[in-house]
C-alpha cells in the first residue's frame, strides 16, 4: 500500500471489475509497439505524444484519431494494430503473472462475481487466449461497452450483467480515465501504481496482490473506515 492506514469498504463488496492493462498485465509497451509495427508498415511514424495517449487508457479509435496519421488510412492502421497485437498475444507476451494469477483464485474461492471491463478491443480474445474463462462472469471490453471510458457506462453494464450494484462493486484500475469512469459509476475504487492520485482513489496500491481481498471477505468490513 503507499501512504496512509489502509482505507476499505463500508460494505461487504458484491462484485470486483477490474480494467485489464495496467491492472492483470503489463501491456502499455506491447501495444505501443503494435502500433509502431502497424505504423511502420504504412511508412508512417507512431508519434510519441501518441504513445502517452495509451499509457492513458485511450481506446485505438480516439489514439489513431489523434495521431497524425491519413484519414483514409486510420482503418487499415486500425487491423494493422490488431493483427500485431494478436501476434503478440500468440507469443504469450500477454499474460498474467502468478500473483495477478493468485489474485484471481482467491476471488474466485471466496465465490466473488468478477468483469473484465476494458476500452480495448482485444478484452474477451485476451480472456479465451490466456485460458481465464473461469476468472470473468462477464467482459465487456470496447466492441461492447455503450460508451467507452471515462464513461461509467462500461462499469454500469458488467455490475448488471453480474447481477449486482455497482454501488455494491469494488472497480481495480490504473488510469486516470478508468478511475473517473469507476467513480462515476458509485464504485469503491482502488487505483494501481503511480498514475492515479491518493485524492482520486478509495484506495491506492502498488500491484492486485496488495489488495487484502481475502481479509475483506472472511472478516467483514467495518461500519466506519476510521476504526
Amino acid at each position: 500500500m503507499v501512504g496512509g492506514d489502509l482505507n476499505r469498504p463500508t460494505f461487504r463488496p458484491e462484485a470486483f471489475l477490474l480494467d485489464l492493462d495496467g491492472v492483470l498485465i503489463d501491456s502499455h509497451a506491447a501495444h505501443i509497439a503494435a502500433y509502431r509495427e502497424a505504423f511502420r508498415s504504412y511508412d508512417l511514424v507512431f508519434p510519441l505524444d501518441a504513445e502517452d495517449l495509451v499509457r492513458s487508457g485511450m481506446a485505438r479509435a480516439e489514439v489513431l484519431a489523434a495521431s497524425g496519421a491519413p484519414p483514409d488510412r486510420l482503418d487499415a492502421l486500425s487491423r494493422a494494430k490488431a493483427s500485431a497485437l494478436e501476434q503478440a498475444l500468440e507469443r504469450g507476451s500477454l499474460r498474467p503473472g502468478e500473483s495477478e494469477r493468485r489474485f484471481l483464485r482467491v476471488l474466485r474461492d471466496h465465490g466473488m462475481p468478477c468483469a473484465l471491463v476494458s476500452n480495448s478491443l482485444m478484452a474477451t480474445t485476451w480472456v479465451q487466449a490466456t485460458e481465464l474463462d473461469w476468472a470473468f462472469g462477464a467482459v465487456v471490453d470496447g466492441g461492447s461497452a455503450p460508451s467507452l471510458k471515462p464513461s461509467p457506462a462500461g462499469y454500469l453494464l458488467a455490475a448488471e450483467l453480474l447481477g449486482a450494484p455497482a454501488t455494491s462493486s469494488v472497480v481495480v484500475e490504473d488510469a486516470p480515465i478508468g478511475v473517473k469512469a469507476g467513480r462515476d459509476s458509485g464504485a469503491f475504487v482502488i487505483g494501481i501504481g503511480d498514475r492515479v492520485g491518493d485524492g482520486s482513489v478509495d484506495l491506492r496500491v502498488d500491484s492486485v496482490s496488495s489488495i487484502p481481498v481475502a481479509e475483506w471477505l472472511t472478516e467483514g468490513v467495518r461500519t466506519d473506515p476510521g476504526e
